[in-house]
């Protein structure tokens, strides 16, 4: 499948069990970051073996996913994050893109009109 230019993003934790079939809905995608807050199972080999960029971003009150604030910890992978194409998709490691989203998602790219998010 042809990717039109979209970049992926995917926030986890402890993910070891979700992320391949995550990754994998994905293939399509040829830029694909995960940022990760402090896993201890094997997140980010299993992410960094699939072809993933991965950082790890991790907060002093670890006990809570994301620190406590996930919306800040998505903001700061979007500043952040040197994404290869304009289009992100954001993604849950519990979350697949079906192929019927995946066409809609590259058709939306390749004609967005006036459109700035999908």
């Amino acid at each position: 499948m042809d990717n039109p230019g979209v970049s992926a993003l995917i926030l986890t934790r402890n993910e070891e069990k979700d992320l391949p079939e995550c990754l994998r809905a994905i293939s399509w995608c040829d830029d694909i970051h995960v940022l990760d807050s402090g896993s201890i199972d094997r997140t980010c080999e299993i992410a960094r073996t699939l072809g993933c960029q991965v950082a790890v971003k991790t907060y002093p009150d670890s006990t809570q996913l994301f620190g406590g604030d996930e919306a800040a910890h998505r903001n700061w992978s979007l500043r952040n994050t040197p994404f290869r194409h304009p289009w992100v998709l954001l993604l849950d490691a519990d979350e697949r893109v079906t192929p019927e989203l995946a066409t809609s998602v590259r058709q939306a790219v390749r004609e967005p009109g006036e459109h700035v998010a999908f």
